[in-house]
């Protein structure tokens, strides 16, 4: 089996807009959806709290490392709201690959739009955080450009 037929998401119809998806399909696809959500933002959070965790242990200054504790706990409670909005945005559950269920959702269109604004506030904090600690330190000019190279390597 290659790997189109091993995705999912493209077997029942990602790619396509949601109006060419085959409603025999469609189910099938909001399924892997739902999971495929699940399971993006659970590594993200994940990801990004083991990045902080790094941050914390290296920059181990008194100030910074209460903001990277800070950071961590934002991280995980904001990871934990991604996390149940996915899988609470309708009420039931099945509401959200099974659209003939009578169920309460959340708008979908403004919660994915805002769950990106704040992901995308937290990446550029995360990025950002170990460059107020280079700017400070006493480090030679030489290793300060050598570690911002390193880091901003980590952006890509």
């Amino acid at each position: 089996m290659d790997a189109y037929h091993r995705c999912s998401e493209v077997r029942y119809g990602l790619g396509t807009g949601i109006e060419d998806v085959e409603p025999t399909r469609l189910m099938r696809f909001l399924q892997a959806l739902f999971f495929s959500i699940l399971s993006y933002v659970t590594g993200q959070t994940l990801v990004k709290i083991s990045i902080l965790c790094l941050y914390a242990r290296v920059f181990r200054t008194t100030r910074m490392y209460k903001v990277y504790l800070g950071m961590i706990a934002f991280v995980a409670v904001y990871g934990l709201w991604l996390i149940l909005s996915g899988i609470f945005g309708c009420v039931p559950v099945q509401a959200f690959w099974d659209i003939t269920l009578p169920a309460n959702c959340l708008p979908r269109e403004p919660l994915w739009y805002a769950n990106a604004a704040g992901n995308i506030f937290t990446d550029f904090a995360v990025f950002l955080s170990p460059f107020l600690v280079l700017k400070t330190s006493s480090l030679p000019r030489r290793q300060k450009i050598g570690l911002h190279v390193v880091f901003l390597l980590g952006f890509l």
